[in-house]
């Protein structure tokens, strides 16, 4: 069972739901505060409603000195980075790896991304990303990836990436039914 505080002192509200890992150690993540996305959507229930969540995946990555600036903090475009190092790993979990996406002509192109900041991440940090892909009802050429980054238990960033699906051309595709029945099955059940 996750438990989720609220940052704001001035509220003792928790949240609570199960939580689903494939980290076999379950000492290897352990609670994360409610600035996580997935708790703050969880808070409205029109936005529960319309879109479906998959399972957290976790991947871990380990700062190198390249990553950083002259003041030994990773530097911010570097997560966006480590969002993809997640989303790749989370695409590699389910049997679809990019590489066989693109053998079949298809393509996630970022078309927005959002990151926020908490605290810095510095160099030689051991780092859990934690990625969760949300699909919204009614769209089916788009799919939100949403990434966490901790180090230790601590969330360092947060954010998401928005994909749609393309052909080499970049022009707008739905993927063959058979990988995206694929991706249904494997991500939302």
């Amino acid at each position: 069972m996750f438990t989720l505080e609220s940052e704001d002192k001035s509220t003792s509200e928790r949240i609570n739901f199960q939580k689903e890992s494939n980290i076999s150690d379950s000492s290897a993540c352990a609670s994360f505060p409610v600035s996580d996305y997935k708790a703050n959507e969880m808070l409205s229930n029109k936005v529960q409603a319309k879109t479906k969540y998959s399972k957290d995946f976790f991947t871990t990555v380990r700062v190198i000195y390249a990553d950083t600036d002259n003041m030994g903090v990773v530097y911010h475009s570097n997560y966006l980075r480590y969002f993809e190092i997640g989303r790749n790993e989370m695409l590699r979990e389910i049997g679809l790896p990019y590489k066989l996406l693109e053998e079949n002509n298809l393509y996630m192109p970022i078309m927005e991304a959002h990151l926020k900041y908490m605290r810095p991440a510095r160099y030689d940090d051991l780092l859990t990303i934690k990625t969760v892909a949300t699909q919204e009802e009614g769209k089916f050429l788009r799919c939100k990836i949403h990434c966490s980054v901790y180090h230790n238990e601590d969330l360092t960033t947060e954010g998401f990436t928005v994909h749609v699906f393309s052909n080499s051309t970049g022009k707008p595709t739905r993927p063959p039914k058979e990988i995206f029945s694929k991706v249904e099955l494997a991500l939302f059940g």
